[in-house]
């Protein structure tokens, strides 16, 4: 074969590894919006970051939902940082979930009425800054809760209801919304941060079992007639900073509490 015929095969086969496309070759994002389903997640992917969406169909997520940080999809990483609203209500056969460093916000009703949801679980260094209202409500099997400390925002009626009997807002939540913890039959301690100036209506109402509360708040929040509705306060001991603990004995209804201590 004369050297002229070599010359022209290779460079035949070199054009064609050339214009090959091999699933390894990374893509540089997504301009529209993409819906898939990754590890029986439903995402919609938008540029580099994605999003969790309520399952097709009508169909609910079931057991622990571990949601990842990040993602891959043709070889790319999509950031997870957002949860649609509504993404997982009524999932009532939801155990587990895990929120993603990345989010944000939990939305208004995202877990509402999951009553088989036991364990939330949040990433190290989560940036969750804001719950929505009713994010959690009707959760009856979830009892115990700690939010990240970066929560400066909480909705209204975010546990209504639910099965809650330790939470811990060390955050920089400054207002207690209303109807929070209201229908808590169970909640047995309550901590609440230093920077809670004010909880609103109704929010610990029927907490019949309510027996502990951690308040680091130098100033006593502001609370209206009805936040304590039908909680047996002459039996709730309250714990604050001890150079407070003057100051909660006197002023309503901090100082109806059956015993007013300073925190160790």
């Amino acid at each position: 074969m004369k050297p002229f015929h070599h010359f022209i095969i290779i460079a035949a086969a070199l054009l064609l590894i050339a214009c090959e496309k091999t699933p390894e070759d990374p893509q540089v994002g997504i301009n529209s919006p993409v819906n898939v389903m990754i590890d029986g997640v439903h995402y919609s992917l938008s540029g580099m970051n994605a999003t969790v969406l309520p399952l097709p169909d009508n169909a609910k997520y079931q057991g622990d939902v571990m949601l990842p940080d990040t993602l891959f999809y043709h070889d790319t990483a999509f950031i997870v940082r957002e949860i649609a609203e509504k993404a997982f209500y009524k999932a009532d056969q939801l155990t587990a979930v895990r929120i993603p460093k990345h989010v944000t916000k939990i939305p208004d009703s995202a877990f509402q009425e999951c009553t088989a949801l036991t364990t939330v679980s949040f990433a190290p260094n989560a940036s969750l800054s804001s719950i929505g209202n009713l994010a959690f409500a009707k959760t009856s099997a979830l009892t115990a809760v700690e939010l990240p400390d970066k929560v400066y925002q909480i909705g209204s009626a975010v546990f209504y209801f639910s099965g809650i009997k330790s939470a811990i807002i060390k955050s920089q939540v400054y207002y207690l919304q209303d109807n929070l913890f209201n229908g808590c039959t169970k909640l047995e301690t309550v901590t609440i941060g230093n920077h809670v100036k004010m909880i609103g209506d109704f929010a610990f109402t029927d907490c019949s079992w309510l027996g502990k509360i951690y308040c680091y708040a130098l100033q006593p929040p502001s609370v209206s007639n009805n936040t304590f509705l039908n909680c047996k306060i002459g039996d709730i001991d309250l714990y604050v900073p001890a150079s407070a603990v003057k100051t909660y004995k006197s002023v309503f209804p901090w100082m109806s509490f059956g015993h007013i201590v300073p925190i160790e």
